[in-house]
């Protein structure tokens, strides 16, 4: 198998990734629309952007700088250190 791409491969590759994206976002909303918005499911979704932001803020420490005796692991997130 030849590992050399080449300008043609990287594009079609990249292009490759872009649709795959693309189908998954799409098919995302196509079946959002047979889910019923209940106000549970609408709080779960207005809930959801903060989660994920506040997922990768709290996974930043400990993955910027190794770990030191004198410095707590802080992937737990709740203010607990981690064992």
């Amino acid at each position: 198998m030849n590992s050399e791409l080449g300008t043609f491969g990287v594009w079609m590759a990249i292009l490759a990734m872009a649709a795959v994206t693309y189908a998954i976002r799409a098919g995302g909303f196509w079946l959002m629309g047979y889910v019923p918005l209940t106000r549970r499911v609408r709080s779960i979704l207005n809930a959801l952007p903060g989660s994920v932001s506040w997922r990768l803020l709290c996974r930043w420490p400990s993955v910027a700088a190794p770990r030191q005796p004198w410095r707590p692991d802080l992937t737990r997130c709740d203010g607990v250190a981690a064992q």
